[in-house]
């Protein structure tokens, strides 16, 4: 994931900076502790210079000039923070990244044009507006998601392509999942929990069936039939056991916290893609919602700073603090529950008249525009 640790020091440098003291009020000392800062955020001599001589103060020959080379000869690069190192391969310490998220998460909230300057530098280091359905994205995705076919095309097509290909990267065959509704009462909850080979089974006899109708318009109303009933899908696999409540998919309910969701459908459809990508989110799975967002699979194991996850306790701590950050970027700070629901590819959205459409695959998680 991107840097949080250096984003922090450059969002506390900016603000050490616009809060540089008079002359006579500790200027001096402070101009010190804003080098420190943004020697730490990664930035050169030549930007420090530029953004403190920027500032209106009283500033004495050379004074800029000597804080910054104090702050380069005495750095003290912290976890993932050695030059040329990146957040993706360096797995930041739990406490110092969540501390860094936390604060970060501050800042952005209480400086929306700060929030937005980073949301746009953020999508502009994942290659900038990307079409979702375009050629790049497929391309990028290993194995290749399947083609959604036209409405007329639907006998003898892949259309339930996308679901299988999504339940065999993303889940193990013993993996037990919640395949549905949002609306499902408790007592019906438990028709729709089954293993993923179980749901690999119905599913490819569902469509067995839809194929072999000979009218279009038999079939379409089979698959409006279908997607009303399994529309969507818990993110992370389940016990098969009711809480004390009856519920089959409460938080309560989950076996392994595997998957995080990601959805940012208050940003355009053509940044949604390039934000996740630079984050350097390890996205195992992106699915087209058939509305106006991308629904982004996440291995929560792989986000630095994070790593593993055992505990509802540790999920609510660690993955709120996530979202502290994420939230002003654009992310909809629902999705951060571990048994969150999200949008079944292949699935026929009777609302929009449209497929939930399978983007990308990768079941090493990550997403980068010309490479698999």
């Amino acid at each position: 994931m991107y840097n949080l640790q250096k984003l922090n020091k450059k969002l506390r440098f900016r603000t050490a900076l616009n809060d540089l003291p008079e002359r006579g009020e500790g200027l001096h000392g402070a101009i010190l502790g804003v080098c420190n800062l943004g020697v730490q955020a990664g930035m050169s001599e030549d930007e420090l210079y530029e953004e403190i001589s920027a500032m209106d103060r009283d500033f004495k020959p050379h004074e800029i000039e000597d804080a910054i080379q104090t702050a380069m000869n005495s750095k003290d690069w912290e976890p993932g923070d050695s030059e040329g190192s990146s957040a993706s391969g360096t797995r930041l310490s739990r406490a110092v990244c969540m501390s860094s998220l936390a604060a970060a998460g501050k800042l952005l909230a209480e400086d929306p044009v700060r929030a937005a300057k980073l949301k746009e530098h953020l999508i502009q280091a994942g290659g900038g507006e990307l079409d979702p359905f375009g050629p790049e994205v497929r391309a990028a995705s290993n194995p290749l998601p399947p083609i959604v076919p036209a409405i007329e095309h639907l006998a003898g097509s892949e259309f339930c392509s996308g679901m299988l290909s999504l339940l065999n990267v993303a889940y193990f065959p013993d993996d037990i999942l919640y395949i549905g509704n949002r609306y499902e009462s408790k007592e019906k909850q438990r028709e729709h929990i089954k293993s993923a080979a179980n749901w690999i089974d119905f599913i490819s006899d569902k469509f067995d069936s839809i194929r072999r109708k000979p009218l279009p318009g038999t079939q379409m109303r089979m698959l409006m039939n279908l997607g009303a009933f399994h529309s969507s899908f818990c993110i992370n696999p389940l016990t098969g056991e009711a809480d004390e409540n009856g519920s089959f998919r409460s938080s309560g309910c989950v076996k392994e916290f595997r998957y995080l969701l990601f959805e940012s459908d208050n940003n355009p459809l053509n940044q949604q893609i390039p934000l996740l990508a630079g984050l350097e989110l390890p996205v195992v799975a992106m699915t087209f919602s058939g509305s106006k967002s991308i629904h982004g699979l996440v291995r929560v194991d792989k986000i630095p700073g994070i790593g593993a996850i055992n505990s509802l306790q540790e999920w609510k701590k660690n993955v709120g603090d996530l979202f502290k950050f994420l939230v002003p970027l654009g992310f909809d700070g629902a999705t951060k529950d571990p048994v969150r629901l999200s949008r079944l590819p292949g699935s026929w959205r009777p609302d929009k008249q449209k497929f939930q459409q399978l983007l990308f695959l990768n079941p090493d998680g990550g997403f980068r525009v010309g490479s698999k």
